[in-house]
This record gives structure tokens, sequence and C-alpha cells, in this order.
């Protein structure tokens, strides 16, 4: 018989311990549902963020090699164009010193007078930040000595 009571004791403790364990993860039930929720709506909040930032990053991805490639197309423009006015200077540095020392007739056929007559026909009264009737009459004055018609003498006047 005691063998029988102490199984029996041990069934009323083990199943009362029992009992208080179920009632306690039954209190906990609700509160971690409420856990569960609230991390599957911040689950789907932070996918919804990925996304959204994924597209800005992708967008700004676009955005950045479109600026590049402008970047990179005036380089091409600035560099072309800075080329060009280094040569234009250039001749007109040999141009000015072929007058100076008085040799219009050298000059004028030679390669700079080539360069010059390009500078000319290039010149856009349009764009001018000075008066449009002294680059037209500059205009008229070199084109007139580089057809022969002036002495270098006017030129530097």
């Amino acid at each position: 018989k005691t063998l029988f009571e102490e199984h029996m004791c041990f069934c009323k403790t083990e199943t009362q311990k029992l009992k208080v364990a179920i009632s306690g993860y039954e209190e906990k039930k609700p509160q971690l549902e409420g856990e569960l929720e609230e991390s599957s709506s911040a689950i789907s909040s932070l996918s919804e963020t990925v996304k959204s930032q994924s597209k800005d990053l992708k967008d700004a991805q676009t955005a950045l090699s479109e600026a590049k490639a402008q970047r990179e197309s005036d380089s091409a423009a600035f560099t072309k164009s800075s080329d060009s006015l280094r040569t234009n200077i250039k001749g007109l540095e040999k141009a000015i010193k072929s007058l100076q020392q008085g040799s219009q007739a050298m000059l004028l056929q030679s390669p700079v007078a080539d360069v010059l007559r390009g500078i000319v026909a290039g010149l856009d009264t349009s764009e001018s930040d000075s008066d449009d009737s002294q680059v037209a009459h500059n205009k008229e004055v070199l084109t007139s000595f580089l057809s022969g018609g002036t002495s270098g003498n006017d030129l530097l006047e």
C-alpha cells in the first residue's frame, strides 16, 4: 500500500505542477500572440521599406550614370573647344608677331593666315558680350586684311 500511496501522491503532485504550468502558459498565450502579430506587422512594414529603398537606390544609380555620361560629354566638348581655342590663340600670337615685324606678305602666305581666316569665319556677333558694331567692324577689317586689301598697321590700331 505504501507504494500505491506514494505513486498516488506523486501523481497528484505532478498533476498539480502540470496544471500550474498550463495555467501560466495560458496566461502568456495572449501576450505571445500579440507579440507575434506585432512582429508580423513589423516584418511586413520592413519588407515594404526594403522594396521602396531598393527602387530609390535603382533610381539614384540611374541618375548617377546619366549624370556621369553628361559630365563625360561636357568634358569632351570642353576639351575639343579648348584645343581649338588654344590653336587659335597660337595662330593669333604668330600673326601679331609677323605684323609687328612688318612682314604682311609673308603672313598672308603662311598657314597662320588660314587659321585667322577660320577664326574670322567662326566669329558670331550674336554671341558677343561686346558692342556688335565693334565686332562687325573688327571682322570686316580682318577679312579685308586677309584678302590683301589693307595693311597690317590698320590691324594694330
